[in-house]
């Protein structure tokens, strides 16, 4: 019924051709990287973990930060190196780049929940909301469903 999927699209110009500059987001691309490098060594599970760190942290980014967030989920100081060393060229990040520009999302964080865009930063509580009116309109809740 509900599926949501993350589609990393760094605002920097250093890893995305299709980022305007890399001034504003000087950390994208190595926040991108340690996403992507947590999902492919932690799993789902791991990378919404990091995914919310890096997006609850934003403008806060730092090395030494997204190194602190990469221990707490669970990598090991070389895995840590060496998705910083991959962050100019996250690895999946193409494929990322091109369903971001098929589904035409102008920026991230974008939210499509079953049609419906959501622009920006989404508070849990606030997405949760959302998918239990999306749940409610066909007759069902939270409780309803299962985790897959």
């Amino acid at each position: 019924l509900i599926r949501m999927t993350a589609v990393e699209y760094p605002l920097n110009s250093d890893c995305n051709p299709a980022a305007a500059n890399n001034t504003n987001h000087p950390m994208a691309c190595r926040a991108t990287s340690l996403a992507l490098y947590v999902l492919q060594a932690q799993g789902d599970e791991a990378f919404w973990r990091v995914h919310g760190e890096i997006y609850k942290n934003g403008q806060k980014l730092t090395p030494e930060l997204l190194r602190e967030i990469g221990r707490r989920a669970g990598l090991t100081e070389e895995q840590m190196k060496a998705a910083e060393e991959q962050a100019a060229h996250p690895k999946g990040l193409d494929n990322h780049l091109r369903i971001a520009h098929v589904l035409d999302f102008p920026g991230l964080p974008m939210t499509l929940l079953n049609g419906i865009r959501i622009q920006g930063y989404v508070e849990e509580w606030a997405l949760v909301k959302i998918i239990k009116a999306e749940l409610a309109s066909k007759g069902l809740t939270l409780g309803d469903y299962k985790k897959r």
